[in-house]
């Protein structure tokens, strides 16, 4: 590494961060903005150097920086961390790291392992916060900017949040993006952000200073004046003046601008004049005199660089001279040199050759090209190197366990095998990113192939890596390349929950007008599973028919299958069980017309639609039983295909049934075993889902046990945690059940504002069923705090759902024609008899043969009656006897209301007796 000047100004930055240093017991997390080439490295080193081996309490660890791609694998953070504070007191989290890479190889599912993973991590931030008991500790974090688009990002971020007694420093070009993100969570004290200025002029100038005085050279002080200016400040540019200087590169081009005139310039002249000053100081690499300016202009496009690689790329390039080369490329101020003796430009000199020296050495493209396609021989090489090693750990893995040696061998050979995969998918990504550079149509091909790969091995980290790599290329895509890689964008937004992100991506596709049947299906389903988790339940129905038609039309029996069953869930989401079923069996006889369990592109499919058939089959008496058993063989078959993402969600629609059943011990065992699967992945979409469900599930248990407190707290916390992350098409039904949790609690308020939030979402979506649910629960919530004034609005209400929804399930209803009867009857009106029989009967006839488990009829005449000791007895006993007559005559014609029968007799010989027991 060159010889660096004093470190001059900053005094306010330094300052700033001394304090942070001091504030013993916090977290504190600066975040340093600033443009490539101001000095955010320098700064760091400068702070770094100031407090190590200080007699103090803090411990200062090295610079982590990103520039080096070890650490774009999120463990090899924690691994450096680890060393530099105090292995043995990480011993723990170092040995799960080590389980963890076993595992991994033990064919342990990728939701498992992530799992594993998750868990290793908290035992680090245990491990850190141990040590930070005692010492205050200083991380820092170098070129965060290069994380950008990568899962190793969000590692960092949500790791840093949960430090203790520590002060972490993070530099990039972004640096006040991340920043932002993490106040949102942590808030404005614990995490700041400054953005890093130029030199100022007179620190400028003594940089200036300090600078000749190291290099043994000095220049004219007109000269300095200029290139001062010039460099706006900018210390790499100061630094690259004055070395070409020392280097004997002339500046010709600066003899004939005065200083007066320099002086003179307009902020807009003085920025066009600065881009000629960035050029004209590394044009004369574009003269290639000497392999240093090829290595150079080679290091802008293939990093970072070791001997091997400069062999490869460098044509007449020996392993001496290749040696000889990083040995004076080190010397260089712009080139940075990585802990494993690798070697890469500064990221502002890269932008610097890309924008003006390859332009003058490849006017046409042509060299940029060849370099590129090099390269990505280069790596493809090394890609099939690396497929061998793990194919060849993998046999001898095997041989080893089959011979019965011991398992330190195994977990050798495991932890080996699965470093190199890390390594092997971080050299895909790099291929993509040469090969785009080389040749953008086989660039997408790649893409689009290793996206899927990655989709189908659960390797979800890599998308947004793939994602990223491709956004320079958007714009130079032909139709068919931007369909293969927008419908990936589409889905990759819609897998993080950013619903109107991936929805303006698909709405864009649709208006090619080129696009085949087959595309256009696909990204119908796209817009279809967009729209309903966005709340809009109706236009997803509508999307979904059309692109039935399409397939219809087209004879495309395997997207007819996807359309079915995705239009079943759609309907499944608006209450109609009976038309989700219809679409649901459709789906599935086809695909076993089509070899579902056979052939490779269905066998995925059999599985979603028998989750799904699952769902529906559990809310009838009559089909829950059933319902269980395909849930119990369609685990075994998500198990035999190694589909953990259909395995937990099988989990979950077992949950549901149970549930559904009665039998809550097992419906929160299989709860439990989707978590293990879906947590680990922070799907926001399935872990909505189930802790609304297991929400529900705690409420009911605290309802059961009433004197038991802990399951509604768990209700409570469950239900506001799937608020949070929930997609819309189940808001409607996650608020109502919140608002059950608060009127178990007597929270009224809190309850009814619950309600009709759900009511306005579920009126948006079309949501039938907590839509007249909400209602129902309302007149319960009126009810309790003697509101009785608002019979005529609930009534108006329900039958605003009910003129616009033709309602396939019963006991929502049923329960609201019960709440209206009660209103009613709580008006203590004898005059109120025949609008409380008119709703009762409603209700009654509903409930009977209600296939709900947990909404029976006797439930809601009980609600009814347990405030009969403040109604008129006369007004009871009328209810009671005319009401007699109709329920003898439908006993006669129907067996199920003989349960009814006691009720109506006790109510007409009622003497107001308090009971609540029916």
């Amino acid at each position: 590494m060159p010889e660096q000047v004093s470190f001059i100004g900053r005094e306010v930055e330094l300052a700033h961060i001394d304090r942070l240093v001091g504030e013993w017991g916090t977290l504190r997390i600066l975040c340093i903005n600033a443009d490539g080439g101001i000095g955010k490295t320098r700064l760091l080193q400068e702070v770094f150097n100031r407090h190590l081996g200080r007699e103090e309490t803090q411990h200062i660890a090295k610079i982590v920086d990103f520039d080096d791609r070890t650490f774009h694998i999120s463990q090899n953070i924690g691994r450096r961390i680890a060393q530099m504070l105090d292995e043995q007191i990480f011993e723990p989290y170092l040995e799960g790291l080590s389980d963890r890479d076993k595992m991994e190889m033990a064919a342990v599912s990728p939701e498992r392992l992530a799992k594993i993973y998750s868990e290793t991590n908290l035992t680090f931030i245990e491990c850190f916060n141990n040590i930070s008991d005692n010492q205050r500790i200083v991380l820092f974090f170098d070129t965060i900017d290069a994380l950008k688009g990568t899962e190793t990002l969000n590692y960092l971020l949500k790791m840093v949040s949960q430090l203790e007694n520590c002060l972490v420093l993070m530099a990039g070009r972004n640096a006040s993006d991340f920043g932002c993100k993490l106040q949102h969570g942590l808030g404005k004290d614990i995490v700041q952000i400054i953005d890093l200025p130029p030199l100022q002029q007179n620190a400028g100038k003594d940089y200036f200073m300090e600078k000749q005085k190291l290099l043994h050279i000095e220049l004219e002080p007109e000269l300095v004046q200029k290139l001062l200016l010039l460099s706006g400040g900018k210390p790499i540019l100061i630094d690259l003046a004055i070395e070409w200087q020392a280097r004997e590169i002339p500046f010709d081009w600066l003899i004939d601008l005065s200083i007066d005139e320099l002086s003179s310039f307009s902020d807009d002249e003085m920025k066009e004049y600065r881009r000629k000053f960035e050029k004209h100081l590394v044009l004369h690499i574009a003269q290639l005199r000497s392999k240093m300016d090829e290595l150079t202009l080679l290091m802008s496009l293939v990093y970072p660089l070791d001997t091997d690689m400069i062999i490869s790329l460098l044509d007449n390039t020996t392993l001496d001279v290749a040696e000889e080369l990083i040995q004076e490329a080190k010397t260089y101020v712009f080139v940075k040199t990585l802990p494993d003796g690798r070697i890469s430009l500064h990221d502002e000199m890269r932008r610097i050759m890309m924008n003006y020296v390859w332009p003058e050495v490849d006017p046409k493209g042509d060299r940029l090209q060849r370099d590129s396609k090099h390269a990505a021989k280069y790596i493809e090489t090394k890609i099939q190197n690396l497929t061998t090693q793990i194919a060849q750990l993998e046999v001898e893995e095997k041989l080893t366990i089959d011979k019965g040696n011991n398992t330190e061998t195994v977990w050798e050979i495991s932890v080996k095998r699965g470093s190199l995969e890390r390594e092997l998918w971080d050299l895909r990504a790099t291929y993509l990113k040469y090969t785009l550079y080389a040749n953008i149509e086989k660039g997408v091909k790649y893409f689009v192939n290793t996206f899927d790969e990655a989709t189908r091995v659960y390797q979800m980290s890599l998308h947004e890596t793939l994602i990223f790599q491709m956004q320079d290329y958007i714009d130079r895509l032909s139709v068919e390349q931007l369909y293969e890689v927008n419908s990936r964008r589409a889905k990759f937004l819609r897998d993080r929950g950013e619903y109107l992100s991936s929805k303006k991506i698909i709405l864009g596709l649709l208006q090619n007008p080129d696009l085949s049947p087959e595309q256009r299906v696909n990204i119908l389903i796209a817009r279809s599973n967009v729209e309903i988790r966005l709340g809009n339940l109706q236009e997803g129905i509508v999307v979904f028919k059309e692109a039935v038609k399409i397939c219809e039309d087209n004879e495309l029996a395997l997207l007819l299958i996807r359309t079915q069953n995705g239009l079943g869930w759609a309907y499944r989401q608006i209450g109609d069980l009976v038309q989700a079923k219809k679409y649901y069996q459709k789906a599935r006889i086809l695909c076993l017309q089509q070899g579902g369990l056979n052939k490779k592109e269905l066998i995925e499919d059999y599985g979603w639609i028998a989750n799904n058939l699952v769902f529906v089959l559990a809310y009838s008496n009559q089909t829950r039983q059933d319902a269980i058993n395909i849930a119990r063989s369609t685990l075994e078959h998500w198990r035999s295909i190694k589909n953990d993402a259909g395995l937990g969600a099988c989990y979950f629609v077992l949950g549901i049934a149970y549930y559904q059943s009665g039998l809550s011990d097992l419906a929160l065992e299989a709860y439990q075993e989707a978590l293990k699967i879906f947590e680990p992945l922070e799907n926001p979409d399935w872990l909505g889902q189930i802790y609304s469900w297991r929400g529900a599930l705690y409420h009911e248990r605290g309802a059961v046990l009433s004197q038991d407190t802990l399951y509604i707290t768990k209700a409570q916390q469950d239900l506001e945690k799937a608020l949070n992350i929930c997609s819309g098409n189940i808001k409607a039904m996650t608020l109502n059940r919140l608002g059950r949790v608060y009127m178990f609690q007597k929270k009224w308020n809190l309850a009814e504002d619950c309600m009709y939030k759900s009511i306005e979402i579920a009126e948006k979506a079309i949501d039938f069923v907590y839509w007249i649910e909400s209602i129902a629960r309302l007149t319960i919530i009126s009810s309790e705090k003697r509101e009785y004034h608002k019979l005529e609005e609930f009534k108006q209400m329900i039958q605003k759902c009910l003129s616009k929804v033709k309602y396939p399930e019963k006991a929502s209803v049923a329960m609201a024609y019960v709440g209206i009867a009660k209103l009613a009857l709580m008006q203590n009106d004898i005059n109120k008899v025949d609008d409380i029989l008119t709703h009762l009967k409603k209700g009654i006839d509903l409930l009977v043969n209600n296939p709900y488990a947990h909404i029976d009829v006797l439930n809601q005449l009980n609600l009814l009656e347990k405030d009969f000791n403040m109604i008129d007895p006369k007004i009871i006993h009328s209810i009671g006897f005319l009401l007699q007559d109709y329920i003898n005559e439908k006993e006669i014609e129907d067996v199920a209301y003989s349960v009814v029968t006691p009720v109506i007799y006790k109510w007409t010989n009622w003497k107001g007796e308090q009971t609540n027991n029916v």
